[in-house]
């Protein structure tokens, strides 16, 4: 986003036990007229992942606000498998259901 790194994500699939880290980078500027940059990253571990297909579902702990430790309820991500270097993120707004509606997040492999 913004030309920027906005999240990575890293799957790790050992002996069969699925799990992994996203990491979320903030992006912020100053004013309209700056350009953005990247202040900070926050690392969190994926949380109950499960994969169906070419579908990965997860969920990450969510603090309710940038700076507190407060945590809010898990945040749901559904990653479906473009190709071999090319997935779609979305967030899921409602956690009982794995539907996604719009285009998603682009996400690119690097090795």
């Amino acid at each position: 986003m913004n030309g920027l790194p906005s999240l990575d994500i890293k799957i790790e699939n050992a002996g069969g036990k699925l799990s992994g880290v996203t990491v979320f980078y903030l992006q912020k500027r100053k004013n309209t007229e700056e350009p953005w940059h990247v202040e900070g990253e926050s690392p969190v571990a994926m949380l109950s992942p499960r994969v169906t297909g070419k579908t990965l579902i997860f969920e990450v702990e969510h603090h309710k606000c940038h700076d507190c430790t407060e945590l809010g309820p898990n945040v749901k991500f559904r990653m479906d498998l473009i190709s071999a270097n090319e997935a779609r993120l979305w967030k899921l707004d409602d956690t009982r259901s794995d539907e996604v509606t719009g285009p998603g997040l682009k996400l690119t492999r690097r090795v």
